[in-house]
């Protein structure tokens, strides 16, 4: 059975933020810019409190998961794999797309296995160019499928080409309005994001990521309940004070005559 991580999420926000998880790009010899991120992982997170816990519940389980639809693989397009199989390092896998004009889905076939810190996917040999013609794109995805997890890489194969992934099981942790299982340009996302490998899991396999209030992140081993207490205090203090102050605020801009 797979292990299953935890990322605990802490918002020190005065105001809910929709926190997202994003899985790094982990194909070799394909530029950042050819891989684009697949989610459905989202939780809308309250201001920080003593008795809240907020988590991504992430089993270290892969998918390769390919397809064919009228949507391009593209930013924003909502892209869904129609052939999945779970995977193991050493593996390798034949996927076959097909140009006929019958708009008929992808397959995946067992293949030769290849080195042990990898997995191979190759492609079978296809008239890629005819993906306009037909009005039918191929897409391929990587990552981690669980019953309430769906995070991955997706990009548009190449016909007759062979890609390698080394899963290293990194994450973005974000917030913003993005929208589940469309993609989503990762370069963009890692500029504002934490970011989370296994090295910043305690041996519990648990993780905290906090949002402070300007902005910037902080990633550390443990749950919440973890942190230190001066940590959590300084933290209610300041949340205290900024609601005292947008309170103060509010009233003068609504009745200015009050404190005068």
């Amino acid at each position: 059975m797979a292990a299953t991580y935890k990322i605990y999420l802490v918002n020190l926000q005065l105001e809910s933020k929709k926190f997202w998880c994003f899985l790094d790009q982990a194909i070799r010899g394909l530029s950042s810019d050819k891989v684009l991120g697949n989610s459905n992982a989202f939780l809308t997170v309250p201001t920080f409190g003593p008795n809240r816990q907020d988590l991504f519940s992430i089993p270290s389980a892969y998918t390769l998961g390919v397809g064919a639809s009228k949507k391009p693989v593209e930013r924003y397009n909502f892209i869904e794999s129609t052939y999945m199989v779970p995977l193991a390092l050493e593996e390798g896998w034949l996927a076959s797309y097909f140009q006929n004009g019958e708009n008929r889905g992808p397959i995946l076939t067992a293949d030769r296995p290849t080195n042990k810190k990898d997995i191979r996917v190759s492609t079978n040999v296809y008239d890629k160019k005819k993906e306009p013609i037909n009005d039918w794109y191929g897409s391929m995805t990587f990552g981690i499928k669980s019953d309430n997890v769906s995070i991955g890489n997706t990009w548009s194969p190449d016909s007759d080409r062979s890609y390698y992934i080394r899963p290293r099981f990194n994450f973005f942790i974000t917030t913003g309005s993005y929208e589940p299982r469309h993609l989503v340009d990762l370069q963009a996302i890692e500029a504002n994001a934490a970011r989370v490998g296994r090295s910043n899991f305690d041996a519990a396999l648990k993780c905290t990521v906090i949002l402070h209030t300007d902005g910037s992140w902080t990633v550390q081993a443990g749950d919440p309940s973890q942190l230190p207490i001066l940590f959590k205090l300084s933290c209610r203090l300041k949340n205290t004070s900024q609601l005292l102050m947008k309170i103060s605020e509010t009233s003068l801009f609504t009745n200015p005559f009050k404190h005068f």
